[in-house]
């Protein structure tokens, strides 16, 4: 395999130890052309045990093979939802090139959520010969980078679901990315006749997470704050610093619906708490 002729693509950032021991010169995130080698990653997942979303969809494709295959897979991801997907390759010194994984972002979480930028990191699969060697945290960031250049100003965080305990440990070394993860709850996912427990975390732009602060803050300041309110008030607070761990997500909604009967509905008053709540619902986020 070669790699076609395009500039700009991206180039994960991994230790140099890493591409030499692997015998690469480079890895690039391929954003189209690179159906044959995405054909390749397929025929592995297929065969592979492990949970990923798109093994249902394969089981769906029917007769089609090889590229094509690749085509109404990728045609199928588009009805649910407008996604970009990357192909990480590797590039020898001699210009030969090996696929090392794939993973996308999604545009939404679902095609009828009716808030903008909060785009969902998904479909990630790194292939057997190359996995547990460092490749992974690069995937993410390069996404990440992909998120914050495309919806600019607009995004408000990026999402990232899994039910594997490797990448739960890689997101939550938030240093290693230029927005850290917050673990926000679980969720339920449906694979054929199996459901699996899915660990979810939201990386907040700055923005954002200022955005819901002040609103939080705007609410306290006048002082005699009723009791249910000003409970609500700091289990929000806590779920957008500390995360799911400190307040889970059901106990922070329980704290909401009782603040109504106290005179303040959140989601009413305040658009960044709403479009907050709006985005974990449709995860769906289990309470």
């Amino acid at each position: 395999m070669r790699l076609p002729a395009q500039t700009g693509r991206p180039t994960l950032a991994v230790p140099k130890e890493l591409l030499r021991s692997c015998g690469f010169s480079s890895v690039v995130a391929i954003s189209d052309n690179g159906l044959e080698y995405l054909a390749a990653i397929l025929e592995e997942l297929e065969r592979d045990p492990c949970i990923h979303s798109w093994q249902g969809h394969l089981a769906r494709t029917g007769d089609s093979s090889g590229i094509e295959r690749v085509r109404v897979l990728l045609e199928a991801d588009q009805a649910q939802r407008p996604t970009q997907v990357f192909v990480y390759v590797g590039v020898r010194e001699d210009g030969g090139i090996e696929p090392v994984g794939v993973a996308a972002v999604a545009e939404r979480i679902r095609a009828d959520f009716p808030y903008e930028g909060f785009p969902v990191m998904a479909r990630a699969y790194v292939r057997h010969a190359y996995r547990g060697m460092g490749f992974y945290p690069g995937i993410v960031r390069q996404r990440l980078d992909y998120c914050v250049q495309e919806w600019g100003s607009r995004l408000r965080a990026v999402h990232l679901g899994s039910a594997d305990p490797v990448v739960w440990r890689t997101v939550s070394r938030g240093a290693s990315f230029s927005a850290p993860f917050l673990f926000v709850g679980t969720e339920e996912l449906h694979v054929g006749k199996e459901t699996h427990r899915v660990r979810d975390f939201l990386a907040f732009t700055p923005n954002f997470r200022g955005d819901l602060i002040e609103t939080l803050d705007g609410v306290s300041e006048g002082g005699d704050v009723p009791a249910p309110v000003q409970a609500a008030v700091d289990a929000l607070r806590t779920y957008v610093l500390s995360g799911a761990k400190v307040m889970p997500y059901g106990e922070l909604v329980s704290r909401i619906e009782a603040s109504r009967s106290a005179g303040w509905d959140a989601p009413r008053s305040s658009r960044p708490v709403r479009e907050l709540l709006a985005f974990c619902d449709a995860i769906p986020l289990t309470r």
